[in-house]
């Protein structure tokens, strides 16, 4: 199933050491790179009936209707409308928040009180994910599936589509804000814009990054002079 590259990415994140909480609100543009068009758009998340991300905001920028949603694997289907034309775009839009529910929670989240690294894999990624395949041919047998494939030939096309960070972008756009909670210092990719004098946070942008977007709390102190880097 062809489906539409990330090119661009604004994320706004807010995370609570204090609280274990995380928000994260977003716009992917994602743009038709192949030479079809695409009528369904494919979009895998965090999932699971008990689990603690919930979404209050989960769809594309243009008219489409769900025609599936697997809330225990966490994979949607949006049909659109209008199918997306080659080298046209759009945008999804999310907001998603992860709220611990019990003890477990806390103890696995993302968030902690000093050294909290937040991977991008906790965001809705686009397409299918070979990584919820089982992977052990005698467990695959059991279920009468063919063997995993080995690694793709050099010479692959498809396979070359892909780097091996991520599956469904290349080079793209970043923009992102993150707020945190007093006392805390955030990092995360690109150059640095602007802190905050009211919450402690930062904006930065960065033009081109390939898609491993990571964002990281700690608690120091800082010394040495602030530069304002371009």
């Amino acid at each position: 199933m062809p489906q539409p590259r990330i090119v661009a990415i604004n994320v706004n994140a807010d995370i609570y050491p204090k609280t274990k909480v995380l928000h994260v609100s977003g716009i992917y543009t994602l743009k038709n790179n192949t030479s079809q068009s695409i009528d369904t758009i494919y979009i895998d998340y965090p999932g699971g009936r008990k689990s603690p991300v919930t979404f209050s905001k989960f769809g594309v920028s243009v008219p489409s209707s769900v025609i599936d949603d697997s809330q225990d694997y966490g994979i949607r289907l949006l049909k659109l409308k209008q199918p997306l034309q080659p080298n046209d775009s759009l945008n999804f839009e999310f907001d998603l928040t992860f709220t611990p529910r019990g003890l477990f929670d806390r103890m696995n989240s993302p968030v902690v009180d000093n050294g909290t690294f937040i991977h991008n894999t906790i965001l809705p990624t686009v397409g299918y994910n070979t990584d919820g395949e089982l992977s052990q041919n005698a467990a695959r047998k059991e279920y009468g599936l063919a063997p995993q494939p080995r690694m793709a030939k050099v010479n692959d096309s498809m396979a070359r589509k892909n780097n091996d960070i991520s599956r469904d972008a290349d080079w793209i756009r970043f923009t992102t804000t993150v707020s945190t909670d007093e006392g805390q210092i955030a990092i995360a990719p690109g150059y640095l814009k602007k802190i905050g004098e009211k919450t402690t946070g930062i904006i930065s942008r960065m033009k081109w990054i390939v898609l491993f977007s990571t964002f990281i709390l700690f608690e120091c102190s800082l010394r040495g002079t602030k530069r304002q880097m371009e």
